[in-house]
């Protein structure tokens, strides 16, 4: 069996493609490695994520002080503590999107 090494460093390109991303993968000249890849379909829980954080975004981009004030109360984060759990976090994120007047996808 002949092998033949190849010297340099690799590389990785990742271009958009009509069926998701295509990915080469070279070491110094020579092409090791391309192919084209699916990207997943988002799912329920990626659109309400995707809703939460517009939720969240707006409210202190608009300086909702108030709002986010009554949503960090309501899911019960101590005044004391310096953060939310992640469980509070998405509470907080439920009720922003709840009382706020942006759209409820």
């Amino acid at each position: 069996m002949n092998t033949t090494a190849i010297e340099g460093s690799i590389e990785v390109e990742i271009q958009p493609d009509p069926r998701g991303i295509c990915i080469g993968v070279w070491q110094g000249q020579n092409c090791i490695y391309t192919g084209a890849h699916a990207l997943p379909a988002p799912n329920e829980i990626d659109a309400r994520d995707a809703m939460r954080y517009r939720a969240v975004r707006l409210s202190v981009s608009d300086n909702n002080s108030m709002l986010m004030m009554q949503a960090t109360k309501a899911a019960g984060v101590d005044e004391t503590s310096d953060m939310p759990t992640a469980t509070q976090f998405d509470a907080i994120a439920d009720y922003l999107v709840a009382h706020s007047d942006g759209p409820k996808e």
